[in-house]
């Protein structure tokens, strides 16, 4: 089964009401980070960053975001000890956050370049090969594209890209060793997540719009008491409860399930169109867990 990663993509032009939400839940050194900023608009966009991040990362954990406590790494990467893997990046109004439950992960988002000759910059900084690419069409979003790439990488390993801009990222496996795929990215920007490791992994992109994102184990224990209704189980059901082999989950079952999860999270939690994205070994596998996350990804879509 591929490792899951979860790419949060988030407009930094969300209301006033979610803005100062996000700020609430600010510690005291991000938000001397976010005055200290010359322009108004940066310190907002700083702001519903690491706003989102914080309340993603809460999600995850089953806490109140204000009480995400931050270890950084040697170049500033906040990491949660013993939690999931996370990165954040931004870039004109867009924010990425990258969620990997197992492996180091990186993301980028760039704003295609207006002013600077991205051909003239590949030949200077990337690989041939990688200049070529830019220069042969649409060099802004090809040198935008490699960009993200590239940074990806790099942050999944907890560096700076200075040095490492001849890293060739054409192919989706990358020296280091990186697996990286491109992100799906709104008009006028190019995004790429990246994890370390050498097996292949598969991208959840999400779009949060300010929403509040319920724990993973809120959900867990809402699911678990649905399937009680559902499945009239008497043995204690955790987020470890496999659906298919120990709860023997009957097909008039799941789309009972489903219409409860509909109900209760709304028309984006659709547990059919779940099913239908995984193969028959992520089918037997699947547990109450999965399906929390699953969930837990989806609310604020």
């Amino acid at each position: 089964m591929r490792t899951p990663v979860e790419v949060w993509l988030v407009r930094t032009d969300l209301p006033a009401v979610a803005v100062a939400r996000l700020a609430a839940a600010l510690d005291d050194e991000e938000l001397a980070r976010a005055d200290g900023l010359r322009r108004p608009e940066d310190s907002h966009r700083f702001v519903v960053a690491h706003g989102a991040l914080r309340h993603i990362a809460a999600a995850q954990l089953g806490v109140r975001p204000e009480h995400i406590r931050w270890r950084r790494g040697p170049h500033g990467k906040p990491e949660l000890p013993g939690g999931p893997q996370l990165n954040l990046s931004s870039s004109g109004d867009l924010v990425a956050v990258a969620v990997s439950r197992l492996r180091p992960v990186g993301v980028d988002v760039q704003r295609l370049p207006s002013r600077a000759d991205p051909v003239r910059m590949a030949a200077r900084y990337y690989t041939a090969e990688e200049a070529t690419y830019v220069a042969e069409a649409d060099s802004a979003a090809r040198f935008a594209r490699l960009w993200a790439r590239k940074e990806a990488c790099v942050k999944a390993a907890g560096g700076r890209l200075g040095p490492h801009l001849s890293l060739p990222v054409l192919a989706d496996a990358v020296p280091g060793p990186f697996v990286v795929a491109d992100v799906r990215a709104p008009a006028g920007y190019r995004a790429a997540v990246a994890v370390t490791g050498d097996s292949p992994f598969r991208t959840i992109v999400r779009h949060w719009a300010g929403a509040t994102i319920p724990a993973v184990e809120t959900v867990t224990s809402e699911l678990a008491a649905m399937l009680v209704a559902v499945t009239g189980e008497q043995a204690e059901i955790t987020a470890a409860t496999r659906l298919e082999q120990d709860l023997r989950l009957e097909s008039v079952e799941a789309v009972e399930l489903g219409e409860r999860m509909r109900q209760r999270w709304g028309d984006g939690v659709d547990l059919a169109a779940f099913y239908a994205e995984l193969d028959i070994d992520q089918i037997i596998g699947l547990t109450v867990g999965d399906l929390a996350h699953y969930v837990h990804a989806r609310v604020g879509n």
